[in-house]
């Protein structure tokens, strides 16, 4: 059987706790301190990184505000430029429609006087031949009265036909 030797088992547990002792002193102490600085610098640098993290998310938060407004200017500046093109397509298409406008009334203008001036020849040409014509059939000259009165009666009937 296995026998105990009490004197050996608490040299043991002496030796046992001495060693614990020494251990604890030599090696535990600087180990536990050497645990606390490393978590300490770990904790610090979390810090630091927790520290950039908000930074560089205001950062970006404040990009992203700058992009917003830099994108609104431009949207304003373009519908700006857009209602400058639409007014000034709308002042130049004005301004063709009135000088198509003064144009036509000119032309009608230039046209009425041409037809009036060629009316006016017309008559004349018509008067000269008719009295010529007139003439020939009376194989005699007409005074200046008769060939009036006739001119203007011939006038007369031509206007009355062309209202016709």
């Amino acid at each position: 059987m296995i026998e105990i030797d009490f004197g050996i088992l608490i040299a043991q547990i002496v030796t046992f706790l001495i060693g614990m002792g020494l251990l604890w002193k030599i090696s535990w102490g600087p180990l536990t301190q050497m645990m606390k600085e490393r978590s300490s610098v770990i904790q610090k640098e979390l810090d630091a990184a927790q520290q950039k993290r908000t930074e560089a998310e205001k950062l970006q938060a404040s990009y992203q505000q700058q992009l917003s407004a830099i994108e609104q200017k431009g949207q304003e500046v373009m519908n700006r430029a857009l209602g400058e093109a639409q007014a000034m397509k709308d002042q130049i298409l004005k301004g063709a429609q009135e000088e198509s406008k003064r144009l036509m009334e000119k032309t009608e203008e230039s046209l009425a006087v041409e037809r009036v001036c060629l009316l006016t020849e017309l008559r004349q040409e018509l008067s000269r031949l008719v009295v010529s014509a007139m003439e020939k059939l009376l194989r005699h000259s007409v005074d200046p009265q008769t060939q009036k009165e006739w001119n203007q009666q011939f006038l007369s009937e031509l206007d009355q036909y062309a209202k016709k």
